[in-house]
């Protein structure tokens, strides 16, 4: 009860304004989802007479990955540990003991509002790295403990999707509600993944068909048994984008739990999946529709898989000509780097290598050589019978134009239209969307 107590002497003397003044956007964060920003009482956090840890619920209300999240604080004492900030799940509108993410806010980054300073509460940034996935509609709390800090808070519920609470505990024990406090100031930002595509089109044997539905991003590969496609959707889902495998008929595309930015398709006809909103990490699906997914350690931009079994990434570090190449190859080594460097790989039916640099060079990889191959390219495919497709640089109706490699003098023979993506599948047959 003493820290109780505490709280409404302080809530009282605070209570003299009502602010409500919009921070501004940080840089680099996604976009503002969940706020309270009404400011007319506080609460302690810390030592002796303080709460030790504080929290606020939230639902998020956009699916995507919070990567930062905002609290108004200033520090009471002149010395004090930093500000720990974990997100954790929630059941009757206090906190569980589940932590899904955890970061730091460094002590020198709150304001010093100890006796003699002027500093004046603001709201403090915090990046949560990796991020976190979260869903709309589903319930959090931002849990916040330190040993001096100060957190301003409403007390008149103007935020109706969670409440403030506290432990007295620095283990992060048992949440009860505050007297006099409704809701703790905070502000979460999600960043959405970037799911803009179009139609997706077949070519089989020179002539075009239009697949129902839009795709971010398309993949296909055949053992020779027949083509099986999957794409990354257009619609947000937790980790990225929707993924769905072509199933032809009226339904079209069939959808499997989980969520990805990138994918490619292996000759045994299941997906590898990089999920760039979940620290890049990179997924291999085993049993189809059916099936389930199996993480892959590392990480990676881009993943390419070829019809002869293997399987090439782009990887996160930064080289001359673009990232890191890493060929899988299991066990304990999982990827064996190459020389070089590219944004794009495709994965020729013979084992070989295609790769796309930052400034649209084109390279073939025959191990141990890299050979240059004449033209500029956004992105490169390989086809089940070998043949390599690209997207030039041209912007045409549709996206950019098509070419396929021929080799010789002409080395690049156009197709009619445009697109977005291009990607071989089975003999006389590629893929491509707008």
């Amino acid at each position: 009860m003493l820290s109780r107590l505490s709280l409404g002497l302080l809530s009282v003397l605070l209570a003299v304004a009502v602010f409500a003044t919009q921070p501004p956007r940080p840089a680099g964060a996604g976009t503002q989802d969940q706020a309270s920003i009404i400011d007319n009482t506080a609460a302690g956090v810390g030592t002796g007479i303080f709460m030790a840890t504080v929290a606020q619920t939230f639902q998020a209300g956009i699916t995507g990955n919070l990567d930062q999240a905002s609290v108004k604080l200033s520090r009471l004492t002149t010395s004090g540990s930093d500000v720990t900030v974990q997100i954790r799940t929630e059941s009757g509108g206090l906190p569980t003991a589940t932590v899904l993410a955890t970061a730091t806010i460094p002590r020198a980054n709150v304001p010093d509002a100890s006796p003699g300073n002027s500093g004046l509460p603001q709201f403090v940034l915090v990046t949560f790295s990796p991020p976190l996935a979260v869903t709309a509609g589903v319930n959090y709390a931002l849990v916040v403990s330190s040993t001096d800090i100060l957190w301003q808070a409403d007390s008149n519920n103007d935020y109706t999707r969670g409440q403030a609470s506290s432990s007295n505990s620095f283990s992060f024990g048992v949440f009860s509600t505050i007297q006099g406090v409704a809701d703790m100031d905070f502000i979460t930002y999600v960043a959405i993944a970037n799911c803009s595509g179009g139609t997706p089109y077949r070519n089989f044997n020179g002539s075009w068909a239009a697949i129902p539905g839009a795709v971010h991003d398309l993949a296909a590969d055949t053992n020779g048994s027949g083509t099986v496609v999957w794409a990354i959707g257009t619609n947000n889902v937790s980790g990225g984008c929707g993924i769905y495998q072509y199933v032809g008929g009226a339904g079209a595309w069939s959808a499997v739990a989980g969520g990805a930015t990138n994918i490619t398709v292996d000759n045994t006809g299941n997906p590898w999946v990089i999920q760039g909103f979940n620290g890049n990490s990179i997924y291999r699906r085993i049993g189809g529709l059916g099936g389930s997914w199996t993480a892959i350690p590392g990480s990676a931009l881009e993943v390419s898989a070829g019809a002869g079994g293997q399987v090439w990434a782009i990887g996160t570090n930064v080289v001359a000509g673009g990232h890191g190449i890493y060929q899988y190859v299991g066990g304990g080594p999982v990827w064996q780097a190459v020389p070089g460097g590219a944004d794009h790989v495709a994965v020729a039916p013979d084992g070989t290598l295609w790769a796309v640099q930052t400034n649209g060079d084109i390279y073939h990889y025959v191990s141990p050589n890299w050979i240059s191959i004449p033209g500029k390219a956004k992105q490169a495919s390989v086809g089940y019978d070998g043949t390599v497709y690209a997207l030039g640089l041209t912007g045409v109706a549709g996206g950019f134009s098509m070419y396929r490699y021929v080799g010789g003098a002409a080395v690049w023979q156009s197709i009619p239209g445009g697109a977005l993506e291009v990607v071989g599948a089975g003999l006389n047959e590629f893929w491509a969307h707008q």
